[in-house]
Formats: C-alpha cells, structure tokens, sequence
C-alpha cells in the first residue's frame, strides 16, 4: 500500500491532479471519479499508518488534500447548484461520480480532523443525487438514478453499475 501510495504521490503535478487520471482517455489529469479514487486510498493510507503511529502518513493527507481543493473544490464546486460539476467547462452533473467524490470528502473529513467537508460539501451531494432519483411507488425504476445531468437536461438512462456507484457515498 505504501509502495502504491508513493507511486500516487510521484505522479501528482503540481496543481494537485495526477497524471494519468483519465481512464480511457490517457494519457491526461483531472479524470473524475479517478482522482477521487486515487485520493481515497491516500486517505485510507494515512488513516492506517496514523493508527499505526507511522509519521509518513501526513505526506499521503497532504496530497489527498492538495487535489481535493485545488481540483474538486476549486474547479468543480458549483455554488449556484450547490453541486460538483463534472467538467469544469460545462455544466454537468453525474451522481455516480459525485458519490465517490463524496467517499473522499467523507475520509478526508475524518482523517483532517475537520467537519467543514461534510458539512459544506458531503450534504448538498448527496442531495443532488437523490434530485436524480426515480420515486415511482411500483414503477421497474423505483429507485433507479438517472446517469446524469448536462446543462439543463437530465439524461434518462439507467445502468445498475452506476446506481451500485452511488450507494457507498450515499451511506
């Protein structure tokens, strides 16, 4: 896990996004949901290693955190919508992204020591993506969450992978 963390931290640029973070479209930065899986495990690394007393775990917070702020935060937070785009560019919302966005911010707000990610952050997500949900009583897709939102227009497609995405941010 160290040996990974490490490999993490030597492929984080500057602006706080890691290399190689866009999936299918490497090679590039600032891929969502990748770089908030990426600093998933630096945050799970520096809460083990902290319970372990191991010092190095601050290096692992740290640019969990540097790409949290400077990359969601920053670029992506949407005050308006109260809401993380996502992409920078246009407006666009997708809860199975967000979900593992708000994981980050969760553990991020746990192994920091502050509550202001929850408060500001993890709620207002977590609210958007209920917004996608189908309340239908009965209806096949009771529950279902649509995949996403560009500008004003809600996608209406349903992929069970996607909804399975969204279940551990939403818990």
């Amino acid at each position: 896990a160290i040996r990974a963390g490490d490999d993490l931290l030597a492929l984080q640029r500057p602006n706080g996004n890691f290399s190689y973070s866009r999936f299918e479209q490497n090679p590039g930065t600032a891929g969502t949901p990748h770089e908030a899986a990426a600093d998933i495990a630096l945050l799970l690394l520096a809460r083990t290693l902290r319970n372990q007393r191991d010092e190095r775990w601050s290096a692992y917070l740290q640019a969990a955190e540097k790409n949290l702020t400077n990359f969601y935060v920053k670029l992506l937070w949407n005050e308006q919508e109260q809401r993380f785009r996502d992409d920078s560019r246009q407006p666009s919302f997708v809860p199975n992204k967000s979900a593992t966005l708000i994981e980050a911010l969760c553990l991020w707000a746990e192994v920091g020591g502050s509550d202001e990610p929850i408060a500001r952050y993890v709620r207002p997500t977590a609210d958007a993506i209920i917004e996608h949900q189908v309340h239908a009583a009965g209806a096949q897709l009771d529950g279902a969450i649509a995949q996403n939102t560009l500008g004003s227009k809600r996608i209406e497609a349903y992929f069970p992978y996607y909804n399975a995405r969204c279940g551990p941010g939403l818990l």
